[in-house]
C-alpha cells in the first residue's frame, strides 16, 4: 500500500510539472509538443482517478 502512495505522489508531481511548464512555454513551443504534453497530463490524471482535473488541463490548453 506504501508503494501506491509512493506511485500517486509522483505521479502527481508529474502532472504538475508538465502544467507549469505548459503554462510557462505553451505560446512559444510547437503546437504538436502543445499536443503531446496535454495528452500525457491527461493520461496520468486518468491514472489517478482524476478525470476532472485532466479535462480543466485538456480545456485550459487546447482552445487558446
Amino acid at each position: 500500500m506504501k508503494n501506491k502512495i509512493m506511485d500517486i505522489k509522483k505521479i502527481k508531481k508529474l502532472i504538475a510539472s508538465v502544467y507549469w511548464s505548459l503554462k510557462k512555454d505553451a505560446d512559444q513551443i510547437n503546437i504538436e509538443d502543445v499536443y503531446y504534453d496535454v495528452g500525457y497530463a491527461v493520461s496520468l490524471c486518468l491514472v489517478i482517478n482524476k478525470k476532472e482535473l485532466g479535462q480543466k488541463i485538456y480545456d485550459r490548453f487546447m482552445f487558446k
